[in-house]
């Protein structure tokens, strides 16, 4: 027994030392571990909130990319409400719904510009015309000069279409 005391002291004190080893490498490893853990943590709030500013940022863009041409598309049609035909939309580039809708605004501009356009020219036709017939009216043709009921009626046409284009002009200067 007393060959075998020291080869059993001896064999203990190497358990002890394996054990002592495997204390460390475990104190070490749940200390690495847990500077892992920090990174990754880290890593992770910064991706989200990455993806959260990258996600407000594509929304923002979108929100604006709707919001810009209807308003560009709003004035214009107030503009037209008011009575100016003149403004036009200027550059009109997009396929999407919003832009579409730009040009069909657009069109309609042009049109309603043309229309009127016509309307002031019939209008000036028809005040020159009625000129005509009430300076050609002045004779003899109606009895007491000219004075009948035709001869007013015509003078108070003249007038009308008259005050309506200089009104409808000086609206538009």
């Amino acid at each position: 027994m007393e060959t075998s005391l020291p080869i059993i002291a001896q064999y203990q004190s190497g358990i002890k030392s394996f054990i002592q080893l495997q204390d460390n490498k475990m104190v070490n490893s749940e200390s690495r571990v847990s500077t892992d853990f920090q990174i990754i943590r880290l890593v992770l709030i910064i991706l989200i909130l990455g993806s959260l500013a990258t996600g407000m940022l594509i929304a923002w863009r979108i929100t604006l990319s709707i919001t810009h041409p209807l308003q560009r598309a709003v004035t214009v049609a107030r503009k037209v409400a008011e009575g100016d035909l003149t403004r036009s939309m200027e550059d009109i580039s997009a396929r999407d719904e919003t832009g579409l809708l730009l040009q069909a605004l657009d069109e309609m501009n042009i049109n309603l510009h043309r229309i009127v356009q016509r309307v002031r020219d019939g209008a000036e036709t028809i005040a020159a015309a009625t000129a005509q017939i009430a300076s050609g009216n002045q004779g003899s043709f109606f009895p007491n000069g000219g004075t009948g009921w035709f001869h007013r009626a015509d003078r108070r046409l003249a007038g009308t279409i008259d005050l309506d284009y200089q009104k409808y002009r000086g609206e538009h200067r």
